[in-house]
């Protein structure tokens, strides 16, 4: 083989198996994906956030929900361990308000704001384990 010494070859070898690495430094990260519904309808934009809890040592981590979908790559997702789980989207609530303009007064127009119902964001009640690999994590919310 070559010119090289014979101890090159070691070296080459031990480089192509033990190849790049995850590509960062610390703690041992997973990937996460998910669908997100709520009274069986898709989440259309929004947001979804990994909050470590007490016996998880790590960082928050989180997406955007789009279409229904969520997904943090390994290198921005969570350490290994216990999650609360906080999910925010944005819509028509139901409500008609007015405008508040004295242009339009008399008119009512759709109230925007929270959708999702306060025990899985600010008072969650969701919690879910990351462990290695990548994670299958979807949520069937009801607003009930």
């Amino acid at each position: 083989m070559a010119n090289f010494p014979h101890h090159y070859w070691r070296i080459v070898l031990l480089l192509v198996l033990t190849g790049c690495g995850r590509g960062y430094n610390g703690p041992e990260r997973a990937s996460i994906s998910g669908r997100i519904s709520l009274d069986g309808q898709a989440i259309e934009t929004g947001t979804i956030e990994f909050l470590p809890t007490a016996e998880t040592a790590g960082p928050t981590a989180g997406a955007k929900i789009s279409g229904g979908l969520y997904e943090i790559a390994e290198k921005q997702g969570p350490v290994l361990g216990r999650y609360q789980v906080r999910i925010h989207a944005h819509g028509k609530t139901g409500r008609k308000i007015s405008p508040g303009s004295l242009e339009a007064a008399g008119t009512m127009i759709d109230e925007i704001g929270e959708i999702i119902p306060s025990k899985f964001n600010e008072k969650t009640t969701l919690e879910r384990d990351v462990v290695a690999g990548k994670n299958q994590i979807d949520f069937e919310l009801n607003s009930n």
